[in-house]
Parts: structure tokens; C-alpha cells; sequence
């Protein structure tokens, strides 16, 4: 289905799906930078350090506010810092090798957004979020199914999602949208560069693969 789907919608995607089944992969892509996706675990740490940050948090997620979360980076005390304390997070769910880039590597955009973060290892981080009974787990998850309607395309189509997404350019100006998370007991994670570049057709392909998943 995902191989029709990228020649029928002119695409690279990827994705992968964590079920009671079991592990599912398909596509051609295997996508480079989280993007905003990597402000979950970001606000998971943040919020542990310090819960008073919550609003920051929120619009973190919510509203994937960059300043937001740039500052809960800040608070964890940047650099090596910070990204020790988000690969934590990430090591609990047992990813042992993805690594939090410390510092800016593109002007323009943030040190954790350029971080490398492989599809199943995203399902998996879903997965074990899912089923988290920390304080900071928990609230992350709440505002991940607030996402705002601006975002909601893609998994925000499915109604019992929590989710994150992200998006950016490639060092050629195409535009990769991801997301990851999990509605009921299924944990996925989808990625695209459609032919023309553009975030508008990323956001259509996500939405046209959600709703061929069935989930």
C-alpha cells in the first residue's frame, strides 16, 4: 500500500507501526532531523528538572512554539547539558544510540531539532510513553492530544491520538513533515518529502496515509 501510495502521490514516505501484532515498516524513506517531533522528550526532561515550567511545556507542544521550547532546553542548561538529560528520556525506552546534537549546526534552526531520530525508534518512544506513569510523561502525553487545529493533519485526523509532529527543510529546501504517537494501543511514526517540496503536500500525503492505515 505505501509503495502505491508514494508513486500515486509522488513522495518519499516512511513509516512505521508498533501494534498488538507487532512491528510493521514500509517506505522509502528514512528521514534525517526530528524537527519538532524531539520537543516531547524535551519537555519530559524539562519538566522533570523543574514542573513549574508547564507553560512552557504546553505551547511547546501544543502550538510547537520554538521560543517555548528553546527555553526549556535553556533550562536544563544547554549545550551537552540539555542534551544529556533528553537522551535520558530517550534511553528509557530503550534507545541506546540515538544522540542529541549539542549545538547549532544550521544558524537558523535549533541544536535538538537537527537531532537524528529513526522511525522505530519514534514507535517505540510512543509505545513506552504510552504506558508512563511519571508525573512528567503524563502531562506531556495530556497536551499531546491538544494539539492545535493548525497541526491536526495527518495522526491529528485519527480522535484518540496523542501526537507530536514536525516539519523543515533539507539542505535542498524540501520540506520533511513527520509525526509520531499512538492512538489506543498502536504506536506509529510517519515521515514524507513529497516530489514538490512543499510543506502543504506533506501535510496531504500524512493525511492520505492515515487514513489508508486504518488504524
Amino acid at each position: 500500500m505505501v509503495a502505491a501510495l508514494e508513486q500515486e502521490m509522488h513522495a518519499q514516505i516512511g513509516v512505521v507501526v508498533l501494534g498488538p501484532e507487532g512491528e510493521q515498516s514500509a517506505g522509502s524513506l528514512t528521514p534525517g532531523p526530528a524537527w519538532s517531533t524531539i520537543k516531547v522528550p524535551l519537555a519530559i526532561a524539562a519538566l522533570r528538572a523543574n514542573p513549574s515550567l508547564s507553560h512552557l511545556a504546553g505551547s511547546a507542544i501544543t502550538v510547537s512554539d520554538n521560543a517555548a521550547a528553546q527555553q526549556l532546553w535553556g533550562s536544563l542548561g544547554g549545550g551537552a547539558a540539555a542534551a544529556e538529560a533528553v537522551e535520558a528520556v530517550l534511553r528509557e525506552s530503550g534507545d541506546d544510540h540515538t544522540q542529541v546534537n549539542e549545538q547549532v549546526t544550521r544558524p537558523e534552526f535549533s541544536a535538538f531539532g537537527q537531532t537524528g531520530w529513526a522511525l522505530e525508534d519514534q514507535a517505540a518512544f510512543a509505545r513506552h510513553l504510552s504506558a508512563s506513569t511519571g508525573a512528567a510523561e503524563i502531562e506531556v502525553r495530556n497536551y499531546m492530544a491538544q494539539v492545535a487545529s493548525s497541526d491536526s493533519y495527518g495522526l491529528g485526523e485519527l480522535g484518540d491520538a496523542h501526537f507530536k509532529g514536525g516539519w523543515g527543510p533539507e539542505l535542498n529546501g524540501a520540506y520533511l513533515t513527520r509525526q509520531f504517537g499512538y492512538s489506543g494501543d498502536t504506536a506509529i511514526a510517519v515521515a514524507t518529502i513529497p516530489a514538490d517540496g512543499s510543506y502543504a503536500s506533506g501535510q496531504q500525503v500524512l493525511s492520505e496515509l492515515t487514513r489508508r492505515l486504518n488504524l
